[in-house]
């Protein structure tokens, strides 16, 4: 399991703190930020060589970690390299996608399964981007029993045959149950586990990394936003990934 470290001196460059949900690689592709991505981008790729990845989902323990921007990023990086891309707001209590899409979260994936819209009416397309949403829409009552019922999952297997690649955005799996009421169900290649070191501590990644192991989902990697030095020494998670990439004073650093 690999371990990305996306170290900010600049909380304006690539925040959690983000409400227009900023794509910093499609706004500034040429900037340190989006060639962290892009070298996360790649190793998620070599990651499974042999085992080809389409179903990525992000979650993380806590809220606030960065997974939401980190996803949309990566979805941009995958785009970039000429993959057909959706991503999924599966996070139906604290959706974020529409936002990066600047639409109003209406005729979305709860709207597809409550029958009321086709799944293609709810797609939405951006030329800005690079890639598709399909954002949470109407606002449910009961995201944990939605997240697991049969219809998502022919909804899953309906897009895994429109696209190259499909990042999901699911809710931190400390904060509620929903992840894995969908992971109950749905199969994907591998999970991305973002942390933040503003937000979270070891033993509620601990905790969350536990919870994956146990329902035995496969982690491909994690990523760690706003980093330090001090964190980046943490004996925790260099006990649980064997590599990390750095982005320190504009320079990329391989830190095996």
């Amino acid at each position: 399991m690999k371990f990305f470290h996306i170290k900010k001196k600049k909380p304006t460059q690539l925040t959690t703190v983000n409400p227009r949900y900023r794509i910093i690689t499609v706004e500034d592709p040429s900037s340190t930020a989006a060639e962290a991505y892009r070298r996360i981008k790649v190793s998620l790729d070599y990651s499974a060589i042999d085992d080809k990845l389409k179903t990525i989902l992000f979650t993380s323990a806590l809220q606030g970690e960065g997974k939401s921007i980190s996803l949309l990023n990566i979805a941009a990086c995958y785009a970039e390299a000429g993959k057909k891309v959706l991503v999924v707001d599966l996070d139906f209590r604290r959706p974020k996608v529409h936002r990066a899409f600047d639409v109003e979260n209406e005729n979305g994936i709860t709207d597809v399964l409550a029958g009321q819209i086709k799944l293609q009416d709810a797609i939405k397309h951006s030329e800005k981007l690079g890639f598709d949403g399909l954002n949470r829409g109407t606002k449910v009552s009961n995201p944990f029993v939605m997240l697991g019922c049969n219809a998502l999952s022919d909804v899953m297997d309906e897009l895994s045959k429109m696209y190259d690649m499909i990042l999901i955005d699911c809710p931190p799996l400390l904060a509620v149950s929903d992840t894995l009421s969908f992971l109950k169900k749905n199969t994907v290649d591998g999970v991305v586990f973002v942390v933040s070191q503003r937000v979270s501590d070891k033993n509620a990644s601990r905790d969350a990394l536990g919870m994956l192991d146990r329902n035995e989902v496969h982690i491909i990697g994690a990523i760690v936003s706003e980093s330090t030095d001090k964190f980046s020494d943490n004996y925790y998670y260099h006990h649980y990934y064997n590599s990390a990439y750095t982005v320190e004073n504009g320079e990329s650093v391989d830190n095996k």
